[in-house]
C-alpha cells in the first residue's frame, strides 16, 4: 500500500486514466497492466482495510495519518470507473 500511497499522491490531476507500470516489467499499458494493478490492489485494500482482524484505534489512527483510507477510495473509484 505504500507504493499506491506515494504513486496518488504524485497524480496532479486525478482526472486522467492511471498509466500503470509494474517494476521490473517491460510493456505498454493497453488496459492489461492497469487492470492487474487494480485486482491487486482492491484484493489488498479488502483484505488489510475492510476485512482484516478487528484492530485498536491506533492502528487505525496510522491507517488514516498514512492515507491508506484516501488512497483506497481513489483505487476504488478509478477501478469502478475503468470497468464502466
Amino acid at each position: 500500500m505504500n507504493d499506491a500511497n506515494s504513486e496518488v499522491k504524485s497524480i496532479n490531476n486525478l482526472r486522467y486514466p492511471l498509466a500503470v507500470q509494474f517494476y521490473g516489467e517491460q510493456s505498454e499499458d493497453y488496459g492489461g497492466p492497469r487492470e492487474e494493478f487494480y485486482r491487486l490492489a482492491l484484493g489488498h485494500i479488502r483484505t488489510f482495510l475492510v476485512e482484516g482482524p478487528t484492530v485498536k484505534l491506533l492502528k487505525r489512527s496510522t491507517l488514516i495519518a498514512n492515507q491508506n483510507f484516501y488512497t483506497a477510495g481513489v483505487i476504488i473509484v478509478k477501478s469502478y470507473s475503468y470497468v464502466s
